[in-house]
């Protein structure tokens, strides 16, 4: 087994991650495209700008610095990369708002395969949509304080690519701000 993590931050779009003092400072990271400025606490997320393994996959986690963005809303992106044959596409991500599934183009030279992508909401403790849970936070931070009754979650969802037998070279996902992709890695 080998794996081709994919460099997605020049795709970055929002800022999910947050610590107590910017929090209590008013300086919040806004995670839900509502404007309602909840975030994960970085203190209990993975050491950023590092690899970070999930499920024995090695993702490369974003920056958790206040200046940079962390992640991607879904917005039309178009991700190249290197063609080659891939099995599995394995994404960190979850949904802001609601439980959602997305449509995701895969693309070879001369065709598009579409495959669904569920993430299930952050704050659930159910995955709805076969993920795993990558990352378990003890609280969540909102511009009105610490909620403890919450366990924010970053899910890891797994799209099966292995009936493409063409090289595949780019991913394509539609407009959505509620579903947030922190990172892709493409297991061949």
């Amino acid at each position: 087994m080998s794996f081709k993590i994919l460099n997605i931050d020049k795709f970055f779009n929002n800022n999910a991650f947050s610590y107590k003092e910017f929090y209590e400072s008013q300086e919040n990271g806004d995670f839900n495209y509502l404007g309602l400025e909840s975030c994960y606490p970085s203190e209990d997320l993975p050491e950023g700008n590092k690899i970070y393994y999930s499920h024995q996959i090695p993702f490369f986690f974003p920056s958790k610095d206040k200046s940079e963005m962390n992640n991607f809303e879904l917005s039309e992106q178009n991700i190249g990369f290197t063609e080659d044959k891939y099995k599995k596409i394995h994404i960190l991500g979850s949904s802001d708002l609601d439980n959602n599934v997305e449509k995701v183009q895969i693309h070879t030279i001369n065709k598009k395969y579409e495959r669904q992508l569920g993430f299930t909401n952050w704050l659930s403790n159910i995955p709805l949509y076969n993920e795993y849970e990558a990352v378990k936070c003890s609280k969540a931070f909102t511009i009105n304080g610490e909620y403890h009754n919450f366990n924010p979650k970053i899910w890891h969802q797994v799209i099966d690519i292995s009936d493409i037998n063409d090289r595949i070279n780019k991913i394509s996902f539609r407009n959505n701000p509620s579903v947030h992709i922190f990172c892709i890695t493409l297991e061949r």
